[in-house]
């Protein structure tokens, strides 16, 4: 270049700079590429883009979708015109066959006579596998470290399959006219999967703009602009009411890289809130990056994204200015069996077995009375039964997730309230049958401590069941994809306080009943007593039996019915939530 425009290399400039989407490669790789300057008033006129090897030899191929900038015959990326830019950008395709470092330059033309040339560079290793191999010296006795490197060949490797490593870049340029010229692209980006940036002025889920490039499932690209009003909310479309005039340019699936262009203009000054709440989009306020990576549904419909897919960034972007942002993320692997093996078996045993359980204790002792099983009254059979069943489930559950876990704990994020909650579960559900096992005989003035001892662990430790599986509903998005789970528990925790306030009512009519009863046979040995003592004639209060049996029986019928009623539906929500943990991403 300095020949071409018969000028003498400059001095490097701080100005400019170029970046990558990573710093390391394997054959076959797309690597994006974006030499911009530091700010949005730094522009530059010439540039010449290229790769080469450890033996100084060009390498590999290059292609680009900006205006700015066009293929060369020996290999880069060259300048289409002499205008000032701010920014250009390209894909470095890696070649087959590469052993060694790339080095990926850029000569920087600033004008016709200020040339920067080996100013700007960036070096990509080749991603090895580094084997420790440690031997001990005959003469010092101490370790000696010696590294073997492998490298990448077609049947041996230690890095993650390529589908298993997202990598979105996303950068945008200002120019005089205020418009915002931004460029996304993906890395790896599945057929059926989304890829959004959004801006947000909190560093969380709050109120965004957001922008989300589509590769369908027939590989078609598209881009759209959406707004998320309330957070979690799902995104919904949005148009130039909410700021700026959003135009979709070039969006293309090229050599695995998803490409979505677009511009934002006709920006106003207004700064009212719209319907939705959420403050129109302004070139000139301050936004947190966010990013998120999401699937389609069969219908090409947004689903939620799992739960290591979506970040925001600390750092402050603006549209008035030239920005390149990056997000790294590896794909969720598939959900571990022993990970469904845990959430499945702890939900049927605390929604079914354990509160089935608890209804029998407290509202059947008086049933079914002149039945037996093993010479023990058949609700307490019923409630052993199900209660022992339910304490080995319950560690056979932890279990799994403690073999799953390799013994540690989950990151303390907020999955951490729910395997916090899990281990109490555990630990009562673990001593309770001891609780009522060493418990004082009947005829003992301390039996009344243990009994309530037993029922108030057993409560406790049900509530908090019920509190570990919402969590888990919540916060493990990668075993519940969407909403759905956590919906089914709501109804859940109101269907457990309906049935207990249902059968509260039953019980209490039983018990108003038999106190009535004793009222009436206390009367009548009262009268007969007296009619004795005078010598009159004896005539006894008759009540009526057959009335008595009748609402004995209405009643407990109907604790029957609210019993059947509730294993359906506990049965119903179980099989659901398991469903659910077995449903495929």
């Amino acid at each position: 270049m300095p020949q071409l425009h018969g000028a003498a290399v400059s001095s490097c400039s701080s100005g400019y700079m170029i970046t990558t989407a990573t710093d390391s490669y394997a054959v076959g790789d797309a690597i994006h590429v974006v030499v911009r300057g530091i700010s949005s008033d730094t522009t530059f006129r010439g540039i010449l883009l290229f790769a080469k090897d450890s033996n100084n030899t060009i390498v590999g191929s290059w292609t680009t979708n900006d205006l700015f900038v066009r293929n060369v015959s020996c290999g880069g990326v060259i300048h289409n015109s002499q205008v000032d830019k701010n920014s250009v950008e390209a894909v470095f395709h890696v070649p087959p066959n590469l052993v060694g470092n790339i080095e990926i330059q850029a000569t920087i033309a600033k004008t016709e006579s200020i040339i920067f040339i080996n100013c700007y560079k960036v070096t990509l290793t080749s991603r090895v596998v580094n084997e420790l191999v440690t031997t001990i010296s005959p003469l010092t006795s101490e370790p000696l470290n010696t590294t073997a490197t492998i490298l990448p060949s077609s049947t041996t490797t230690s890095n993650p399959p390529p589908d298993n490593h997202i990598s979105v870049n996303v950068s945008w340029t200002f120019d005089s006219e205020n418009v915002t010229r931004a460029h996304m692209a993906i890395t790896n980006l599945m057929s059926a999967e989304w890829a959004a940036i959004a801006l947000t002025q909190r560093d969380d889920m709050g109120e965004a703009h957001v922008f989300i490039c589509r590769r369908l499932a027939n590989d078609t690209v598209d881009v759209n602009r959406y707004i998320n009003p309330s957070g979690h909310a799902h995104p919904v479309l949005a148009g130039s009411e909410q700021g700026g005039t959003f135009t979709a340019e070039q969006q293309i699936f090229e050599n695995g890289v998803v490409y979505c262009q677009f511009t934002l203009s006709n920006f106003t000054t207004s700064l009212r809130k719209e319907v939705e709440g959420i403050r129109k989009l302004s070139q000139s306020t301050r936004y947190h990056p966010m990013f998120a990576i999401g699937q389609l549904d069969s219908s090409n419909e947004l689903k939620q994204h799992a739960g290591n897919a979506r970040t925001v960034q600390s750092r402050f972007v603006q549209l008035s200015r030239a920005e390149t942002i990056e997000f790294n993320v590896t794909r969720l692997k598939k959900k571990s069996i022993l990970v469904q093996a845990h959430g499945s078996i702890l939900v049927f045993t605390w929604i079914l077995i354990v509160s089935t359980g608890i209804l029998f204790a407290r509202y059947f002792k008086n049933s079914w009375s002149n039945n037996l099983i093993c010479d023990k009254a058949v609700w307490y059979t019923v409630h052993l039964t199900l209660m022992s069943a339910s304490a080995i489930l319950t560690v056979l559950g932890f279990m799994f997730i403690f073999v799953y876990n390799k013994g540690g704990w989950v990151k303390e994020k907020e999955e951490f309230a729910h395997a916090i909650v899990g281990v109490i579960v555990v630990g009562l559900a673990f001593f309770q049958p001891f609780i009522a096992l060493f418990r004082c005989e009947p005829s003992s003035p301390y039996r009344f401590f243990f009994n309530y001892l037993h029922a108030f662990v057993g409560f406790v430790a049900f509530i908090l069941s019920i509190t570990a599986i919402v969590l888990a509903t919540i916060y493990f998005t990668s075993i519940f994809l969407d909403n759905t789970a956590w919906i089914i528990m709501i109804v859940w925790a109101c269907w457990v306080i309906a049935i207990f306030i249902a059968f509260e009512y039953v019980q209490r009519k039983v018990d108003s009943s038999k106190s009535s009863s004793l009222d009436k046979t206390q009367s009548s040995d009262t009268s007969d007593s007296m009619t004795k003592e005078s010598g009159m004639p004896s005539f006894p209060l008759l009540i009526n039996r057959n009335d008595e049996q009748l609402t004995n029986f209405r009643q407990q019928r109907l604790k029957n019915i609210l019993l059947g009623l509730h294993a359906l539906i506990a049965i119903g929500i179980s099989v659901t939530l398991v469903v659910l943990i077995f449903q495929t991403d």
